[in-house]
């Protein structure tokens, strides 16, 4: 504020730099053990899965159903569940 010297302004992408190391960090040392933590089935967000993984599965799957003529897809939506459970006080 009220700078008069150019020694007075900070480069604004540096003044991040701290929060952008940190991050960097735990993402390398998270990444480690991400395999461990997340489930198989989760289909994205880690090396080698890709995000379309899981709708190609559905895809085969609702295929499957339409040649046999029997079966049934059950969808869940599972964050206004969760959605419900915290406004009640829940975990």
């Amino acid at each position: 504020m009220g700078a008069t010297n150019i020694k007075q302004f900070k480069l604004i992408c540096l003044l991040n730099v701290i929060y952008k190391i940190i991050m960097k960090v735990l993402t390398m040392r998270l990444t480690l053990v991400a395999h461990k933590v997340i489930g198989a089935n989760q289909s994205s967000f880690l090396p080698g899965r890709h995000i379309l993984d899981g709708v190609v599965v559905l895809h085969e799957t609702l295929h499957e159903l339409r040649r046999q003529k029997e079966g049934i897809v059950l969808k869940l939506d599972f964050e206004k569940s969760w959605l419900v459970g915290v406004s009640d006080g829940g975990p």
